[in-house]
């Protein structure tokens, strides 16, 4: 019964390093905490991967995973430079972490984890060594092109999944967080930025905004932008994830704005 009221009164995230401790030690020697288990430990940003309970890696040749309730092993090769250990737990290594995510989710899954990735410190060759080791492996495909769209600039997941929404309508990929400038100095950094098109993307979480002083700030900001010749796209998850098609939309119009003021104005307003 005091066993059961401790972990009863446990937080959530104790509860979860609990379960990643049972698992490690019923699985054995040779069990690593991997993919979406082992972002959770590394701090690393997700998209559309829920815990659906622990998952592990093991070295072996066979191909399919065991799956038990609340249990995933995978079976992969595991070679040492990609494992680490996290608070006592053998863990995959973040650039092998992040690989594993974008071979077995969607390319937006793929690209907010190189991401969060590379915010933790990985590189891009640290990325591209754990691709090289994984040819041929099923969603490695999914994988590289996450890597190649990976920003290292890139400072939240919803700017991830901006420039991922960009890739899949062709628009082009903007420069990201760019000082923009008018003649009375520094304007602000801005999230994405097409000189060619006099265009600004902003990539709106809500939380960004609870201060209203933030808010007046930011609405100040943008009629600043605006003054020196701007356009301002602004999107949030809802546009660059279910309302696509609008959202492109409102791209182009803002680029086709951009070009005519452009070319009404020989010399720009703005700088960066």
């Amino acid at each position: 019964m005091a066993t059961a009221q401790m972990i009863a009164s446990l937080s959530v995230t104790e509860r979860h390093i609990l379960d990643l401790w049972a698992a490690v030690l019923a699985t054995g020697a040779g069990s690593v905490i991997s993919h979406r288990s082992a972002g959770y430990l590394h701090g690393m940003a997700d998209y559309g991967t829920a815990s659906q309970g622990v998952v592990l890696s093991r070295a072996s040749g066979r191909t399919s995973p065991d799956r038990y309730d609340g249990l995933i092993v995978q079976r992969a090769a595991l070679p040492t430079r990609d494992v680490t250990v996290v608070g006592g737990l053998p863990v995959t290594t973040v650039e092998r972490t992040a690989v594993d995510v974008a071979r077995e989710g969607s390319l937006r899954a793929g690209v907010v984890a190189v991401d969060s990735a590379l915010r933790l410190g990985a590189t891009l060759a640290d990325l591209e060594r754990v691709l090289d080791g994984q040819r041929g492996w099923p969603g490695v495909r999914t994988a590289r092109q996450s890597w190649l769209l990976g920003d290292v600039a890139s400072e939240s997941p919803l700017e991830s999944l901006a420039h991922v929404f960009q890739f899949e309508t062709g628009i082009d990929r903007p420069l990201t967080q760019v000082n923009v400038y008018d003649d009375d100095g520094l304007i602000g950094r801005v999230d994405d930025f097409w000189p060619a098109f006099a265009t600004v993307g902003e990539s709106d979480g809500m939380i960004k905004y609870e201060d209203s002083s933030a808010l007046r700030f930011e609405k100040l900001r943008q009629e600043r932008l605006e003054r020196a010749g701007l356009q301002v796209v602004r999107v949030t998850n809802h546009d660059v994830t279910r309302d696509v098609v609008r959202t492109e939309a409102r791209y182009r119009a803002a680029f086709d704005r951009g070009l005519r003021a452009l070319n009404s104005h020989p010399r720009p307003r703005f700088t960066w």
